[in-house]
């Protein structure tokens, strides 16, 4: 990897280091020009990584200063933060899955719970949707829908949907079916408003391997600490 420093280099190293001046270590030199090259080279996946890990830390952080100062309603929050409307809630929910804060079901703003409660942002589980629609024609039956996925990590995962799942093809082997059954033969011709709530908990174990480098670099240390133990070994028997 390479760096050109110009003038408008220069200026958009100005901006990054001015931008995420709390992520940034004066004594590395490398890091700012690595994030001139990122920006340049892959702004989609910079576009991904800054709205799923920056702008979430920064969202928790506002909240909990401005709960701090007295307790605010969402539309304040929402005025004084920016951003879209569906971070602050997610956010918010977040917040209060973790007892950080509470909704005042009198006055309807939200409070923090003890002022004294360390939060670290980075780890706080956030909710996430996934919206979409379908529509499709198979035989007799016609469908248009639109779905909301609700994702709320309670363990582990901080978030889901960094990972784009593939909500509607989930939703289709779910659903499709139970359309498919009203295009029986002796089913008259009708048109049906529906809606359906589906509610799945999972639990289990993600165990992610080792990269080849990693393996090479635990197979070292490994081979290091017997070296070590037959050196110590002859040293105590020679002595």
């Amino acid at each position: 990897m390479s760096f050109d420093y110009d003038e408008k280099g220069d200026t958009e190293i100005e901006k990054l280091t001015e931008k995420y001046g709390d992520f940034i270590d004066e004594t590395d030199e490398r890091l700012v020009p690595g994030m001139l090259w990122f920006s340049k080279k892959r702004p989609r996946m910079k576009q991904i990584l800054t709205r799923n890990r920056h702008r979430r830390k920064i969202v928790y952080e506002l909240i909990l200063e401005f709960l701090e100062k007295s307790p605010q309603s969402f539309t304040v929050l929402y005025n004084s933060i920016g951003g879209s409307r569906s971070t602050i809630s997610r956010c918010l929910q977040g917040l209060c899955e973790q007892n950080a804060i509470r909704r005042n079901n009198i006055t309807r703003n939200y409070e923090l719970t003890d002022p004294r409660l360390s939060i670290e942002p980075s780890k706080i589980n956030t909710p996430s949707n996934a919206y979409g629609t379908r529509s499709f024609k198979h035989g007799r039956v016609e469908v248009n829908e639109s779905y909301t996925a609700k994702f709320f990590p309670r363990k582990g995962l901080v978030r889901i949907d960094e990972s784009k799942p593939r909500v509607k093809a989930a939703v289709a082997k779910l659903l499709d079916p139970i359309y498919g059954s009203y295009a029986r033969p002796f089913q008259k011709p009708r048109k049906i408003d529906f809606e359906i709530e589906i509610n799945i908990t999972v639990k289990g174990t993600l165990a992610v391997g080792m990269t080849k480098n990693q393996q090479r670099s635990a197979e070292w240390d490994e081979k290091e600490k017997i070296w070590k133990f037959e050196e110590t070994w002859v040293d105590h028997g020679s002595g």
